[in-house]
């Protein structure tokens, strides 16, 4: 699913951000609704893969979803996650129940379960009531409660501690991650986008002129502006990475 109503968009940008550098930079106005509309999509992927997260909601599964699924997800992309390992590090003091997803910022879990590598055992659900969210960080700490019922967390520790060694793929999460720009939030994360597909554009348009950069300066001048924009556009991004993962990216 595209992150943006493309006729809305479009229009968005023409009237907007495209209209302004246009004033600068005349070739932009003879850009056409396609080739707006592609460059536009190539931004949203460049900027999703330079934050390291999806730039609309996304939804994990551990198994291929059901028909059923896939209805009532709608037009909401999905992803395929294999499940997280249970170490005998799992529940020491140094890394009590701490589980970090691969996506983040995480939206909701929807269920987490625990699969244990033997025909005898069913897979154990995890209550929700034993989760702490760190939404921001894709962190999950779960803390076994007497709450959440003592027949489950007797029946969870004794399946645990029934094993030494790690098991791969014990921990099943089921969750939503990743922005939701479309609800009107994240107006900075959409500006990146918009400023990635001008600038874009303008590297497109100065390919014709790549052997006369050196005699025109016209060129010359345009050429050094989309270094600046590159330069504004990357430490932007710098800045946006720390704020929604708390880590920091290379400039490319």
């Amino acid at each position: 699913m595209s992150l943006f109503d493309r006729y809305t968009t479009i229009e968005t940008m023409r009237s907007g951000q495209l209209a302004l550098a246009a004033m600068t930079y005349p070739q932009l106005s003879a850009v056409t609704d396609e080739l707006l509309w592609q460059t536009l999509q190539e931004a949203i992927q460049e900027v999703s893969r330079r934050l390291g997260l999806s730039l609309e909601p996304l939804e994990i599964f551990t198994e291929p979803p059901t028909e059923q699924e896939l209805i009532d997800l709608g037009d909401t992309p999905y992803c395929l996650e294999p499940g997280y390992a249970l170490t005998p590090q799992f529940f020491t003091p140094e890394h009590w129940g701490f589980l970090s997803v691969s996506h983040k910022p995480i939206i909701a879990v929807h269920h987490i379960t625990l699969v244990l590598p033997s025909l005898s055992m069913q897979p154990v659900p995890i209550p929700l009531a034993w989760l702490s969210i760190n939404h921001k960080y894709g962190q999950i700490t779960i803390v076994p409660t007497a709450a959440a019922g003592g027949s489950t967390l007797a029946l969870f520790m004794a399946r645990f501690g029934s094993f030494g060694v790690s098991m791969p793929n014990a921990l099943r999460v089921r969750y939503r991650a990743g922005l939701d720009c479309s609800s009107g939030g994240y107006a900075d994360v959409l500006g990146c986008v918009q400023r990635m597909a001008i600038m874009r554009l303008l590297q497109n348009a100065m390919l014709p002129q790549a052997s006369t950069i050196s005699v025109d300066g016209l060129s010359q001048s345009i050429t050094v502006s989309i270094e600046a924009m590159q330069k504004q556009l990357n430490d932007r991004l710098d800045n946006l990475k720390q704020q929604l993962t708390g880590l920091l990216m290379e400039s490319l």
